[in-house]
């Protein structure tokens, strides 16, 4: 039987909110998510502007400094957390986090409390790789393992904060004095992607998530049964793109929560059909790929080498909303695995030769 795709063409009814329209069409978040090797979280009083930048009580020279960073080839991404209750007076938090080279699990994490007026200066010293021993004293070295940000900026799309707001209060009041200090929560600005509010960014994993619930959490806070209980909550994993984040969610789907602790690397062994621009970000694109095989070799904590061949083949097109209040519906292109194979250190060893 052939596929029915949706009539892209039919209104949608005004003041539709891009979240609900998203689940109401089953979209598969799965390759939706961000890449960037450099992220630089600071703590900016409310209100904000949608212009993040544009919002008045941007530390001093903070917004000159982004955007002359935006003009370079340096893949950063900058956001705002509504400060802290526990940042003390005075003070500005500034997370930096930034990928390390070649396969990796976790980004590299560096804390600092800094007054306003040396926001800028370390920002500079961070993305520059200047000597970082002139802000020694403001580092901070007892921090929580995790970070989660949770998207509430209303004024760029009204579903962040509807829907982002009471999920952050939720894992802020519940989940945050459950886990010990293992974890805190924020809220943040815009990273894309409000059609799956509430969405929230889990560094240091790097890990993009869609239309979390609170019945979700004990899941991604505690890793309590089995990551495919989350399948349709997963928009993909912060080191590979489109393709790659499909396929990287199978292998962690295979190999279960311990896939998360292991250094990884995304190769693109083929990708048939499409248009070249939209090869590596198909969700969206009018002529998506057709199908893609992809590679992830890993290396456990234990020493372990492996590898997942993960094949994917385009399955239809769904139609979701990118802006709440929109009225022309946009393409959600889906992907299916084909296949899915485990290759352990003598399979590799067997290739090599």
């Amino acid at each position: 039987m052939s596929t029915v795709f949706p009539d892209l063409h039919e209104p949608c009814p005004g003041g539709s909110l891009c979240s609900q329209v998203s689940l109401q069409s089953d979209e598969d978040p799965a390759g939706s998510a961000f890449s960037f090797e450099h992220y630089l979280l600071v703590e900016i009083p409310t209100p904000w502007d949608s212009d993040l930048l544009a919002s008045r009580h941007v530390p001093p020279g903070f917004a000159e400094f982004v955007r002359d960073i935006q003009r370079t080839k340096l893949s950063f991404r900058p956001l705002g957390l509504v400060p802290d209750q526990d940042t003390p007076e005075g003070f500005v938090r500034l997370l930096y986090f930034r990928r390390p080279d070649g396969p990796f699990a976790h980004l590299e994490k560096y804390d600092y409390l800094v007054a306003p007026q040396e926001v800028t200066p370390l920002s500079r010293a961070l993305l520059h790789g200047e000597d970082l021993s002139l802000w020694a004293a403001r580092r901070v070295t007892d921090t929580p393992e995790r970070e989660l940000l949770v998207c509430t900026h209303g004024s760029v799309d009204v579903c962040c904060a509807k829907f982002g707001y009471p999920l952050y209060r939720e894992m802020r009041d519940t989940w945050v004095p459950r886990l010990e200090g293992r974890l805190r929560v924020w809220r943040t600005s815009h990273f894309g992607g409000h059609r799956f509010a509430p969405t929230v960014i889990d560094l240091p994993y790097g890990r993009v998530w869609a239309h979390l619930t609170p019945a979700a959490l004990p899941y991604l806070l505690r890793r309590e049964g089995h990551p495919k209980a989350l399948h349709r909550h997963q928009r993909g994993w912060a080191g590979t793109t489109g393709l790659g984040q499909i396929a990287e969610r199978a292998a962690l789907e295979a190999e279960g929560w311990a896939w998360l602790d292991y250094a990884r690397e995304v190769i693109f062994e083929e990708i048939v059909g499409g248009d070249a621009a939209d090869r590596h970000n198909p969700v969206s694109a009018a002529n998506p790929p057709e199908r893609a095989r992809v590679r992830i070799e890993f290396t456990t904590p234990a020493g372990e080498a492996g590898a997942y061949v993960v094949e994917l083949v385009f399955d239809r097109y769904d139609r979701t909303l990118h802006k709440s209040g929109a009225t022309e519906y946009a393409r959600a292109n889906r992907y299916r695995v084909l296949a899915l194979q485990r290759l352990n250190a003598e399979a590799l060893l067997q290739e090599a030769l």
